[in-house]
């Protein structure tokens, strides 16, 4: 079946249906309505621009037990392509013996028949009288390149063979009174986020900040800023983040994404991280500035005599700045390699020669 060409396309739901992977998730539309009287309906709802894939249910208020219908509509091909239409919910487990009928996606036309059975068993096949039974679905692709609305016209044409929408009982009657036909207004959005503008995005990991924008309510919303997730909420508006600054390697701006089941928006100068640390030569133990024999006495003193009692920086800097192989530890073979450099023309510091900013060092760099 090539539901993507114009003129008509046949299909058939009544056997071997299968699940076709969706590009953009299933929006089941279905609506409400007061019991009593047969009807056919398609609920209001909303599709994203560019999305193929979407599934629209067709239901139907039934008063009495009936063994086929027909649904006849019209919609406008400028803005849908109905690619397949399939067994609604509450009629897969029945196994009609006959589920046809044919999309014209030039015209923008769909009639499709079911008949439980074909056969002398069909007085004993029925589709119950409920409220809401999926009888159809309907697989649409949105065409539409900019937002609009468009309606799913549940309509009868005269004509030989006629398009109507109707349901029959086992006596091969048509159900009077004729079933009332409710249309679907369809929504066509852009769906994916929209950043309009940041609020208070500088400071630290752990900060918080507010990002203002649209459609941060969708499906799937996910926010990253320098590479890495962030905790974020949805406040009241629903067009406000409440973000957290995550952990980020590096000082200054740092890209932040956010992204939902339609896309994604990004904007380069996300989050300003705040310098944490001060610049420091690579080796300088005793904190003046600058590398030179002082520091590896400085190194040795503190490793054998205990002085000074604490190396300068906290943390992770206290590491990055003392251990000069890069082995991971400080002991005599960082104080060595010191004097190795200065003196014998050995290997510079693991970290380089140039003066780094260390997490948890103050500013001593010359």
């Amino acid at each position: 079946m090539d539901g993507f060409g114009t003129g008509e396309v046949r299909m058939s739901a009544a056997r071997g249906i299968k699940q076709v992977s969706l590009l953009t998730g299933v929006f089941l539309l279905v609506s409400t309505s007061a019991w009593g009287v047969n009807r056919f309906r398609i609920g209001d709802g909303q599709l994203p621009l560019g999305s193929s894939g979407n599934v629209v249910g067709i239901v139907a208020d039934i008063d009495q037990e009936i063994v086929g219908l027909s649904i006849a509509l019209d919609f406008d091909p400028a803005k849908l392509r109905i690619s397949e239409v399939r067994l609604g919910a509450g009629l897969i487990g029945l196994k009609p013996e006959f589920s046809d009928g044919i999309i014209d996606n030039a015209r923008g036309e769909l009639v499709h028949g079911i008949i439980l059975s074909l056969t002398e068993t069909i007085v004993e096949r029925r589709i119950a009288a409920g409220e809401g039974v999926e009888v159809l679905r309907l697989v649409v692709d949105v065409i539409a390149e900019e937002p609009a609305s468009t309606t799913l016209d549940l309509a009868n044409a005269a004509g030989f063979p006629g398009r109507l929408n109707v349901m029959t009982d086992g006596g091969g009657n048509s159900v009077a009174p004729s079933p009332q036909l409710s249309d679907g207004v369809l929504a066509l959005r852009r769906l994916l986020p929209v950043i309009k503008h940041i609020q208070g995005n500088v400071g630290v990991a752990g900060d918080t900040f507010l990002v203002v924008g649209f459609n941060f309510d969708q499906a799937g919303l996910q926010v990253t800023i320098c590479g890495n997730e962030a905790e974020h909420r949805l406040l009241g508006d629903g067009q406000t983040l409440q973000v957290f600054a995550p952990a980020c390697a590096a000082a200054g701006f740092a890209v932040l994404e956010i992204c939902n089941s339609f896309g994604c928006d990004t904007v380069a100068e996300g989050f300003d991280y705040d310098l944490v640390g001060g610049r420091q030569a690579p080796g300088d133990c005793n904190g003046d500035g600058g590398l030179d024999l002082s520091d590896g006495v400085c190194l040795l003193s503190h490793l054998f005599l205990g002085q000074p009692a604490e190396l300068p920086c906290d943390g992770a800097g206290e590491m990055s700045l003392n251990d000069f192989n890069g082995d991971a530890r400080i002991d005599l073979s960082d104080g060595v390699g010191i004097l190795v450099y200065l003196f014998q023309g050995g290997p510079a510091h693991a970290e380089g020669t140039e003066c780094k900013v260390l997490t948890g060092c103050s500013n001593s760099c010359n």
